[in-house]
């Protein structure tokens, strides 16, 4: 299993670049920040490894959110990040399952 952390991700259709910092453009409180027009997300380096993966997912689901024009609320996205980030770990098949393709006839 990797343990490389991604540099990119493809969010519906575009490539984000993904920069660990701990600095700008995250303040002190700040932990993640997605820049929807420069299609790039930061997140702050040195939280423990759970921390950061919740970090991680809360911005992708910023992305979707804001790729889809859904109008999700702070509180609705944190609460989807843990929550999917739980049922990924608590399901280690889960993701094979998702990735999986008709067989072509």
């Amino acid at each position: 299993m990797s343990s490389t952390k991604p540099v990119e991700i493809r969010i519906i259709g575009k490539t984000y670049g993904i920069q660990y910092t701990s600095g700008a453009p995250l303040d002190d409180d700040n932990i993640g920040e997605l820049d929807p027009d420069k299609q790039k997300i930061t997140i702050k380096k040195g939280q423990p490894l759970e921390t950061e993966q919740d970090t991680f997912l809360h911005e992708i689901i910023h992305a979707i959110d804001h790729e889809l024009n859904i109008g999700l609320r702070e509180k609705q996205v944190r609460a989807l990040a843990t929550g999917f980030l739980a049922a990924l770990k608590d399901n280690p098949k889960l993701v094979a399952y998702l990735r999986r393709k008709n067989a072509k006839p």
